[in-house]
Order: structure tokens, then C-alpha cells, then sequence
């Protein structure tokens, strides 16, 4: 009676991560016997017979992923451990707007853990979600948020910067301190 020791194993290139999360699956099952089969099921509706797949979770949640293996005698043996998905943080830097040269706007950054504005230049803080902004040509930032699972989100905001209206008079008249004119816009 020849006896076979056989035992399914598998190993995951990350167990958690933010989506879209792109895992690599090992095989490392032991078997004196010579395996013939491993069906890979993912918990989305996929599943993969070959030893070493390639997937991507595009959706957050816990999938309960599960190898099943054959040997060439019929033995059959499974294993399954979870992979949780993190959904990404909404980062909202807020609406693109207008000032004049010389004025400032506070951004209304939202959506996150933590905030990064980028560039710094005319912020009163980088690291804020309400940074003061003064930009001395128009300028878009960029929003990186990063919420408690690392996972990051991004978004910008157009500030664009007005010069002030420049007004010419050429009457042709000459004005003295203190004289008077009306002038038609």
C-alpha cells in the first residue's frame, strides 16, 4: 500500500491593498504525487485552471480565494484564505475659479484622511484640506488624498489669475487739480 502525502498551499503577492488591485497567485502545494489540476476561484465569478495566475479586483470587499488541487491518482485537497479589496477615498479639491492678482482664496479640499496639495507655491500649507491660496499667475493644483488604508485618491482646481482692467482716457482735453469730467463707459 504506497501512502500519499499531499497538502494544498498557496501564497498571495498581497493579502489587502487598494483597488484596482492586481494580485500574483503561487502554487506552493506539496504532493508525492504528480498535480494535474488547480482551479482557482476568486470569489467575483472567475475562476482559473492553471498554477500560477494573474488577477485584478477592480471592486472593494473580502474575497474568499480558494485553490483546489488534483492529483494524478484523483486525490484532492483545497485551501482558501481571504483578500480584502479598499475602496479609494472621493478627493474633491472643489471648483475651479477666479480671483485678481494680488487676492488669495481659500481651497476647499475634501475626502480624505490626510491631504497633499502640490505644487506648494502661493499655499499657505501644503498638508491642509483648506489651504490659503495666493497665485501670482493662474496656477492648477492638484489634490492627493490618503485615507487610513493608504489608499489614494486625486483631483484638481483651476485658479485662474485676472490681471486688473486697465482704463485709458483720450479726450484730448486737458484737466487740472481739482477740474472735473464725465466719463461714458
Amino acid at each position: 500500500v504506497e501512502v500519499l502525502h499531499f497538502d494544498a498551499n498557496m501564497a498571495l503577492s498581497d493579502t489587502a491593498g487598494c483597488m484596482p488591485l492586481t494580485v500574483q497567485f503561487t502554487d506552493q502545494s506539496n504532493s508525492t504525487d504528480s498535480i494535474i489540476s488547480w482551479i482557482w476561484k476568486f470569489d467575483n465569478g472567475i475562476s482559473v485552471n492553471a498554477p500560477n495566475p494573474l488577477e485584478l479586483f477592480s471592486s472593494p470587499g473580502t474575497y474568499n480565494i480558494k485553490l483546489k488541487i488534483e492529483t494524478q491518482r484523483g486525490c484532492i485537497d483545497s485551501i482558501s484564505t481571504p483578500l480584502t479589496v479598499f475602496g479609494l477615498p472621493h478627493a474633491d479639491a472643489g471648483p475651479d475659479t477666479s480671483i485678481c492678482v494680488g487676492e488669495s482664496i481659500a481651497l476647499n479640499g475634501s475626502g480624505g484622511g490626510s491631504y497633499d496639495w502640490s505644487p506648494s507655491i502661493g499655499l499657505s500649507s501644503y498638508n491642509i484640506a483648506k489651504p490659503v491660496a495666493q497665485p501670482h499667475v493662474s496656477r492648477e493644483y492638484e489634490l492627493i488624498v490618503t485615507d487610513s488604508n493608504g489608499c489614494r485618491h486625486r483631483d484638481l482646481v483651476m485658479i485662474d489669475v485676472n490681471p486688473y482692467p486697465v482704463s485709458t482716457i483720450s479726450t484730448g482735453a486737458s484737466l487740472c487739480l481739482g477740474d472735473s469730467a464725465q466719463l461714458e463707459v
